[in-house]
Protein backbone atom coordinates (compact mmCIF):
# COMPACT_ATOMS: atom_id res chain seq x y z
CA UNK A 1 0.00 0.00 0.00
CA UNK A 2 1.18 3.52 -0.71
CA UNK A 3 1.37 6.22 1.95
CA UNK A 4 2.02 9.95 1.89
CA UNK A 5 4.55 11.15 4.47
CA UNK A 6 2.79 14.22 5.88
CA UNK A 7 5.92 16.20 6.82
CA UNK A 8 7.58 16.22 3.42
CA UNK A 9 4.99 14.96 0.95
CA UNK A 10 7.12 11.94 -0.02
CA UNK A 11 5.27 8.82 -1.15
CA UNK A 12 6.38 5.54 0.44
CA UNK A 13 5.27 1.95 -0.05
CA UNK A 14 4.89 -0.57 2.75
CA UNK A 15 3.41 -4.02 3.19
CA UNK A 16 2.65 -3.16 6.83
CA UNK A 17 0.20 -0.54 8.08
CA UNK A 18 2.05 2.65 9.00
CA UNK A 19 1.28 5.14 11.79
CA UNK A 20 -1.64 7.34 10.72
CA UNK A 21 -0.26 10.27 12.74
CA UNK A 22 2.73 10.46 10.39
CA UNK A 23 1.53 8.76 7.20
CA UNK A 24 -1.68 9.18 5.22
CA UNK A 25 -2.84 6.22 3.12
CA UNK A 26 -3.42 7.08 -0.52
CA UNK A 27 -5.39 5.20 -3.14
CA UNK A 28 -4.09 4.39 -6.60
CA UNK A 29 -6.85 6.37 -8.34
CA UNK A 30 -6.19 9.73 -6.67
CA UNK A 31 -3.94 12.31 -8.31
CA UNK A 32 -1.34 13.49 -5.85
CA UNK A 33 -0.63 17.19 -5.65
CA UNK A 34 2.85 18.48 -4.99
CA UNK A 35 3.04 20.45 -1.74
CA UNK A 36 2.97 24.14 -2.54
CA UNK A 37 6.21 25.89 -1.84
CA UNK A 38 5.99 29.22 -0.10
CA UNK A 39 7.54 32.13 -1.92
CA UNK A 40 10.75 33.24 -0.33
CA UNK A 41 10.63 36.89 0.55
CA UNK A 42 13.74 38.94 0.88
CA UNK A 43 13.95 40.55 4.25
CA UNK A 44 14.76 44.25 4.12
CA UNK A 45 17.43 45.24 6.57
CA UNK A 46 18.84 48.67 6.99
CA UNK A 47 22.58 49.12 7.00
CA UNK A 48 24.01 51.65 9.36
Amino acid sequence: MKYLYKNTGVIVESDKALDSAIFEPISENVDIKEPEKEAKTKRNTSKK
